[in-house]
């Protein structure tokens, strides 16, 4: 069957590492988009980070963020689809750990708020310097995270939600951790909680995780945007590289893994191609595509 809908992550998989595009890459997408199939950037940033180099492929009318948690349709722009948790819950849960060094972000609405000290140490603990730009530009700081949050199911709500272009809750939350025990003490934590079923814990690079609705996820979003169009799970192909990609398997039958995936990813998927440094998406789109 012919291929619809491509799902694409951009952080190791249609970027480079020095977080450029290639021209061969580049053209594969926008001619595939040129023969009528639908390009979809399918990425863990906030839509405020997907970078320009992306945004202005030819053809580019979907794009899924913040790890499957919204699709923002760039010509009404506007979200058409979203998967978001609880105000209320997130502000519970990201209170015990206050008092720690653990940098903790909430995305809402496109952006990313976080208190000055947490952003200092994400940076401080970023690997890839190359991602720096990314971050200055789709986060904001807030004064007390707490009280942000909090914000939103006080009298204050209806204003906050309109400052944040918030629709009904936190898109997904972040947090950069340092060892892999302080990751499986705070993923044992979340999994606890007597409102766990507000929340799916993701495991991505080094000890870092994130935290979506049981509703988000690249994948499952990326299904819910081909039943809106009115494409079937075997005409999608979905490609990325990371912890946070594996759930593609789960939803698209032809998941493509990038040759510098993580273990886990090569696993489940069904095809893998060339990696990120070697044009492994124009690889595949020129394989099974043009």
């Amino acid at each position: 069957m012919a291929i619809k809908m491509i799902g694409l992550d951009l952080d190791g998989t249609v970027l480079k590492n020095d977080k450029t595009i290639s021209d061969r890459t580049r053209y594969a997408l926008e001619e595939a988009a040129s023969r009528g199939v639908i390009i979809v950037p399918d990425t863990g940033r906030p839509l405020s980070g997907v970078p320009e180099n992306i945004m202005k492929l030819k053809g580019l009318r979907y794009v899924i963020s913040s790890n499957g948690s919204a699709v923002q349709d760039l010509d009404s722009c506007s979200r058409i689809l979203e998967a978001s948790m609880p105000f209320e819950s997130c502000r519970r849960m990201l209170g015990k750990y206050a008092d720690r060094e653990i940098p903790r972000e909430v995305f809402i609405g496109g952006y990313g708020y976080e208190e000055e000290h947490s952003m200092e140490l994400m940076l401080e603990r970023l690997r890839n310097k190359a991602l720096l730009p990314y971050y200055r530009m789709s986060r904001r700081i807030v004064d007390d995270l707490d009280d942000f949050l909090l914000g939103f199911t006080s009298d204050k709500d209806e204003k906050r939600r309109y400052e944040t272009g918030s629709q009904s809750g936190v898109d997904s939350i972040a947090m950069m951790l340092s060892t892999a025990d302080e990751r499986s003490e705070i993923i044992n934590d979340f999994e606890k909680d007597v409102t766990s079923g507000d929340f799916e814990v993701i495991p991505v690079k080094g000890w870092d995780i994130e935290i979506c609705s049981p509703l988000a996820g690249k994948g499952r979003m990326l299904k819910r945007l081909g039943v809106e169009l009115g494409i079937s799970d075997d005409e999608i192909m979905a490609v990325g590289d990371g912890g946070n990609d594996v759930c593609f398997a789960g939803s698209i039958p032809f998941t493509v893994a990038m040759g510098n995936s993580s273990e886990s990813m090569l696993e489940a998927a069904s095809y893998v191609t060339g990696d990120n440094e070697h044009d492994g998406v124009a690889e595949v789109i020129e394989k099974f595509v043009l």
